[in-house]
């Protein structure tokens, strides 16, 4: 089960990115992940992290393989793609900082009261 949500966002300071892995099998579970982000969102990709929810007694899990494509401005998007293993009976927590670019007013969709959309990460088994 999988759930991405984004929190903290400001103009100044950015936000973040976060997807919410869970594994509730009783065997450790190898995953593919693959998010593609727009280009109007700037990733940092050094505060890419991954770790086990607060509070859950796991050992450390690390990245096994991560291939970084980066954004050109308004020609590509970002392309993250990691693989890994989540712990039976574990919740992990995938996050990555991000700052809002600004679009020029032709680029916005057109009902700007609906907001901009980014899509969703794609798990594989």
């Amino acid at each position: 089960m999988a759930h991405t949500y984004i929190s903290r966002v400001s103009s100044s300071s950015g936000g973040s990115l976060v997807t919410l892995l869970t594994n509730t099998r009783d065997t450790p579970l190898p995953v593919l992940y693959l998010q593609v982000v727009p280009w109007w969102l700037r990733l940092y990709i050094h505060t890419l992290s991954l770790s086990s929810v607060p509070g859950e007694q796991t050992p450390p899990v690390e990245i096994d393989n991560l291939h970084v494509e980066l954004a050109r401005d308004r020609v590509s998007p970002y392309t993250l793609e990691m693989m890994f293993t989540v712990p039976p009976h574990t919740t992990l927590k995938f996050s990555i900082q991000f700052e809002p670019l600004l679009l020029r007013w032709n680029e916005y969709p057109p009902d700007a009261h609906h907001g901009r959309h980014i899509p969703s990460g794609v798990i594989t088994y």
